[in-house]
């Protein structure tokens, strides 16, 4: 029987898929496919990084996408202007 393991409240915890990966920020990172169904708690380092865990053991620090507004990204909205009309020349 598998134990439960209550991860401190700071952390996020995520199931790693089949194939060892996790997403994390909308990022995809393999942490192993020895850890696939388990639950692992990860812990914000600072906006690059993030420490992974399961229960107790440090899986180590993982880089990932930094967590910002996706709004600010938005092109600006551009204003259409009338120009002036020229006149043609006639060659």
């Amino acid at each position: 029987m598998v134990v439960p393991y209550v991860y401190p409240a700071h952390m996020q915890t995520r199931t790693v898929y089949r194939k060892g990966d996790v997403y994390v920020r909308n990022d995809c990172i393999y942490i192993g496919e020895a850890l696939a169904g388990l639950e692992v708690g990860l812990e914000t380092v600072d906006a690059l990084h993030v420490r992974a865990w399961y229960r107790d053991v440090d899986l180590g620090t993982l880089e990932t996408v930094p967590d910002v507004d996706v709004s600010c990204l938005a092109p600006p909205v551009r204003r259409q202007t009338r120009r002036a009309s020229r006149p043609r020349s006639v060659a």
